[in-house]
């Protein structure tokens, strides 16, 4: 087991560790050790995910996480039902009604449909390792609500992550499920199809549905791409250890040009008054706040993990059905 862990468990210390150079050498160290309380972000947070994550990992029995598992499922069902109340106006008088892009609890429909991301793709697992029949459907169940939930949040990022989610899930199961697998390319063939139909008869009821417009006319929006020109300027001028932290406004502000579109500041006599804090784009933020080094060791941690996961799938999937 230690030598299985070995590169994660490195490459995640080795990350806390440059956020820390990152943090030290930061051009605002008090911010980017505290952070925004309105963002949640800050160095000790992020020291503090990583220490729960180790500590989680130490000290829970295989038995346990199952345990942990389903108390989670049973927090995000109250969550979804919250986004559903704010999309249908239930209880408006306690729930702000959002006719698209809903919020629930978490601040935004992209936190909203990753964090449900993350948690649907559990449940299904557990839904399709039942044994028995009523926990297999209710497992399934749970995952078709969160599903539903995700596909109102009317997010981009969580769509493409699902989708994702699903090509990956199914067909790199450790185990054949070939009808689910026949059912789950036929439903993606379905979809593009359905797509490719929409985005050529404009004049489709269907797109009229705010949701759908959204999915059929998938865009990336210019201000974005233009944060991103300057994001790379901001890279490139600090490499190795970024802005620190936090600091991403301060490199965006430095290489800010006023000549690409999208990014125009907002006049301070505006009701809402914001500016790029983030590049949302969580790469180049990583970059920005903490250098390129951070980068590599990022997309590292996440290739190790994928790689252990696969191979911990096809060692599963090669012992008897009864262990």
């Amino acid at each position: 087991m230690a030598n299985v862990i070995a590169l994660p468990f490195f490459l995640l210390i080795s990350l806390l560790g440059i956020f820390l150079l990152a943090t030290l050498f930061s051009l605002d160290s008090t911010f980017s050790f505290w952070g925004d309380p309105y963002r949640a972000g800050g160095f000790l947070n992020f020291a503090l995910y990583i220490i729960l994550a180790i500590f989680s990992f130490l000290t829970l029995r295989s038995s346990q996480w199952e345990i942990l598992w389903n108390y989670i499922f049973l927090i995000s069902i109250p969550i979804s039902l919250i986004a559903i109340f704010q999309q249908f106006a239930i209880f408006s008088s306690i729930f702000v009604p959002r006719q698209e892009q809903i919020p629930s609890t978490l601040g935004g429909p992209w936190a909203l449909g990753m964090y449900l991301i993350l948690v649907s793709f559990l449940v299904l697992a557990l839904g399709i390792g039942a044994k028995q029949l009523p926990k297999k459907l209710l497992y399934l169940a749970v995952f078709a609500f969160f599903a539903y939930t995700i596909f109102l949040t009317v997010s981009q990022a969580a769509y493409l992550g699902f989708g994702a989610g699903i090509v990956y899930f199914f067909f790199f199961y450790p185990h054949k499920l070939k009808l689910l697998k026949i059912l789950a390319g036929l439903g993606i063939i379905a979809m593009l199809l359905i797509i490719l139909f929409l985005n050529t008869h404009p004049g489709a009821p269907l797109n009229k549905n705010p949701i759908v417009q959204n999915v059929t006319n998938w865009r990336v929006d210019q201000s974005r791409l233009s944060a991103w020109k300057v994001s790379l300027e901001a890279i490139k001028s600090k490499p190795l250890l970024g802005y620190g932290p936090e600091n991403f406004s301060i490199g965006f502000d430095k290489f800010y040009d006023p000549t690409l579109p999208g990014i125009e500041r907002i006049p301070s006599s505006a009701a809402v008054t914001t500016w790029w804090d983030r590049a949302h784009n969580v790469l180049l933020d990583i970059g920005v706040q903490a250098g390129i080094p951070a980068i590599l060791v990022y997309l590292a941690l996440f290739g190790s993990l994928l790689w252990l996961l696969q191979k911990s799938k096809r060692f599963y999937a090669k012992m008897p059905p009864n262990k």
